[in-house]
């Protein structure tokens, strides 16, 4: 795990959407259960993983879409789709029967160590 929180990061916990291991990333999400996609920041504060919306260009943390605890997660899958040089991690989960899935999760092995840890 990285020594030291990136500026997002920091800028995260500070709004108190994260807690101190500043897991928290954007990613890009497939069709979620409400049938809504695209952009989201995924952070973990607690055991808990918070999925928020995004707003304009700008990635402006929006409206909290889901608040899924980490513990009853299912068949947590993690990959690197691409190269390990491009470090364009995806993440897979089931939550209360839904099939979660987002992509694009640059560089962030640290976080989604963070995730799997809470899931077991």
């Amino acid at each position: 795990m990285s020594a030291t929180p990136n500026k997002f990061q920091q800028q995260i916990h500070a709004k108190g959407l994260c807690d101190e291991r500043c897991a928290a990333f954007m990613a890009t999400s497939g069709m979620l259960p409400d049938g809504s996609f695209g952009m989201v920041l995924l952070a973990v504060k607690g055991h808990n993983l918070y999925i928020y919306d995004t707003v304009g260009m700008k990635s402006e943390i929006g409206e909290l879409l889901y608040v899924i605890p980490l513990r009853e997660i299912r068949k947590l899958e993690t990959g690197n789709f691409l190269t390990e040089m491009l470090k364009n991690y995806s993440l897979r989960f089931e939550y209360n029967g839904h099939r979660f899935t987002f992509r694009n999760c640059f560089t962030m092995k640290r976080e989604i160590a963070v995730i799997k840890e809470e899931a077991m």
